[in-house]
């Protein structure tokens, strides 16, 4: 096993997984550690079994254009809550939690400067095993900033609300405008798309 690239050794632990016939096939971070034309190729091997043989697959990545590109719905969490949910194309082309709209500003766009492309999220995430009263997003959520901290969003958690038939929302204001997220000063803008940051 030691002799097998990253791909390969990924490629046999699929062919495992698939060995007992299962329905459901769970992949965790599949492609993370490997380079972009690996990446290619096992995604193609994954998307060419769950059509041939019908399995289901749960893809987990923290890589939304990659989820937008294999998965027919996607499930945005964020501290071990969904925060929205629905099909690929409908949460990935118009996301209405804030925490999903900072994750699609940092997506790699064709024609976007590297500084353009790195608006981050002020602040840490909090510890995943404290108490919350209210939303967990609250303390980094640029919309809860922007509204001048409404209470609600601090004492009362939202539910997983449907915006549409196909489309729910874990946010007491969805859909509405937040500011542009700052970007930091120290990234160096380049104006050249590279491999790295065209879709």
């Amino acid at each position: 096993m030691f002799q097998l690239s990253g791909g390969q050794r990924q490629r046999v632990a699929i062919a495992a997984a698939l060995a007992v016939e299962p329905r459901l096939l769970v992949a965790d971070e599949p492609v993370s550690m490997l380079d972009v034309s690996v990446r290619a190729g096992v995604l193609r091997v994954l998307l060419d079994l769950r059509e041939r043989l019908g399995v289901a697959t749960l893809f987990i990545t923290h890589d939304l254009a990659l989820a937008g590109v294999f998965a027919d719905r996607v499930a945005v969490l964020y501290l071990g809550r969904v925060v929205e949910e629905g099909a690929a194309a409908d949460v990935i082309g118009n996301p209405l939690h804030p925490y999903t709209r900072a994750l699609v500003e940092v997506m790699p766009k064709l024609g976007r400067t590297h500084a353009e492309s790195r608006r981050l999220l002020r602040g840490e995430p909090t510890n995943v095993t404290a108490v919350f009263a209210g939303c967990r997003f609250a303390p980094r959520c640029p919309l809860h900033e922007a509204l001048d901290r409404p209470e609600r969003c601090l004492t009362e958690e939202p539910a997983l609300n449907p915006t549409s038939a196909d489309h729910g929302v874990r946010c007491h204001f969805p859909g509405t405008p937040s500011p542009a997220l700052p970007t930091p000063q120290s990234v160096t803008v380049s104006t050249t798309p590279t491999e790295e940051n065209t879709p």
